[in-house]
């Protein structure tokens, strides 16, 4: 069973959008898809699940059964434009999310943190692609907040990038030992999931 959020990211990136391409589709404002999409908000109201559908260019009923039942709606209408009316939200901070910790350019969308999660300065998101962190469950597509100025610490997760290895790998520190050959690494404050 997929939650409403891992719904809207798959048809968002089935039709190539950024968050903010469909915030202006929707009529929603980026943080709104960016807590839908992470979690944050897991049962958004009726007015804002007919938003997203009209945007995605689902039926509700679909957007509704594809959550609950992780199948594909059979018929995908032309998404119809609306018009953006901007929220406020008060409790969560923007992150940049990027593509590659270890080769950083611009970010490529934003996600939004509880604010009691996102106490360290330098935060940043890292959407991981392909199954290299299947081992640790951690999917295709979700992003991993790290804090690159918290040292790390014994017992916490880290995302490690190794000199010889683009593909990151996640480490449970207990040692200096545990980072020897990390020429990147940072400390795991959140994920897109619940990890």
């Amino acid at each position: 069973m997929a939650n409403i959020g891992d719904v809207v990211r798959r048809l968002r990136a089935e039709r190539d959008w950024t968050q903010k391409q469909l915030s202006e589709a929707s009529g929603l404002s980026q943080t709104d898809i960016a807590r839908i999409e992470n979690g944050v908000t897991r049962r958004p109201s009726a007015k804002t699940v007919g938003r997203l559908s009209r945007a995605l260019g689902i039926e509700i009923e679909d957007l509704e059964m594809y959550s609950r039942e992780g199948r594909q709606p059979e018929a995908v209408r032309e998404a119809k434009p609306t018009v953006e009316i901007p929220a406020v939200t008060l409790d969560a901070v923007e992150v940049p999310v990027l593509a590659d910790m270890h080769a950083p350019g611009e970010p490529i969308e934003y996600a939004y943190l509880p604010s009691h999660k996102a106490a360290g300065k330098n935060i940043v998101g890292v959407k991981i692609r392909g199954s290299c962190l299947e081992q640790y469950g951690v999917k295709d597509g979700e992003i991993l907040f790290i804090d690159k100025d918290l040292p790390p610490e014994v017992g916490r997760y880290l995302l490690c990038y190794n000199n010889s290895d683009e593909h990151p790998r996640i480490v449970r520190y207990s040692s200096p030992l545990d980072i020897d050959g990390c020429f990147n690494y940072g400390v795991i404050v959140s994920s897109s999931k619940e990890w």
